[in-house]
């Protein structure tokens, strides 16, 4: 009977450490998308696009993985950025649009701001000026 009772309990301690631990790595895998969107926007800046390219591409996977909607948000945005600098202009009104998607579900004011400021650089770089202008007057009306 004892040797039940202490099978039982060795039991229960691995099924609450195995729990415990997977969502202990939450914190750790949103801490690992934020230094790889840090080492992504360092690569920017030094115009290294195939490897900004890369941490943002790894830090959008893990912020996915996760679901932290404002991190992904950024991630796009940066993914824009990134798509817009190269020349390629509807990529980055994919990744900007779907920003902003994200940015108005969350209620993200300032991001709402950025992606719209963004959409409307990429439509007047495209020769759309109608709707680069309605882009920024929505910046101005913006919550």
């Amino acid at each position: 009977m004892k040797w039940n009772r202490l099978c039982l309990w060795l039991l229960c301690c691995l099924v609450i450490g195995c729990g415990g631990a997977a969502k202990s790595r939450l914190p750790d895998l949103r801490l690992e998308a934020v230094k790889l969107n840090d080492e992504g926007y360092q690569y920017y800046r030094e115009s290294r696009w195939h490897l900004a390219q890369s941490k943002f591409a790894e830090a959008l996977k893990l912020n996915r993985l996760v679901d932290h909607r404002p991190g992904i948000a950024s991630n796009l945005n940066n993914l824009g950025a990134l798509a817009q600098e190269q020349g390629n202009l509807e990529e980055a009104r994919k990744y900007y649009q779907e920003a902003l998607t994200i940015q108005r579900e969350v209620g993200d004011a300032e991001g709402i701001c950025e992606s719209l400021n963004n959409l409307g650089t990429v439509y007047a770089g495209l020769g759309q000026w109608t709707e680069a202008q309605d882009l920024y007057l929505e910046v101005e009306v913006a919550p």
